[in-house]
C-alpha cells in the first residue's frame, strides 16, 4: 500500500496570497491550489502596511480549506 502524504503551503504576495496542498505519492507531487485571497493594505502616515488581522482570518480560511482536501 502507498502511503500518502500531505504539505500545506502560503504563499504571500504585495496584492494577493494563496495557500496550497501538496500530496506526495508514488514519488509523485501535485499541487492544488485551495483558497486565494486579497493581501488587504491599511494607509498610515508613512505609507501602507498589510492588514495582518485580515491576513491572518484568510490563513484560518486556507487551513480549514486544506483540511478538507
Amino acid at each position: 500500500m502507498t502511503q500518502e502524504k500531505k504539505f500545506i503551503g502560503f504563499d504571500l504576495g504585495a496584492e494577493s496570497g494563496r495557500c496550497v496542498v501538496s500530496i506526495l505519492k508514488d514519488q509523485q507531487i501535485t499541487l492544488h491550489q485551495v483558497h486565494r485571497f486579497t493581501t488587504h493594505n491599511i494607509k498610515y502616515e508613512n505609507g501602507f502596511h498589510w492588514d495582518i488581522l485580515a491576513i491572518y482570518e484568510e490563513i484560518i480560511e486556507g487551513l480549514k480549506k486544506a483540511k478538507k482536501a
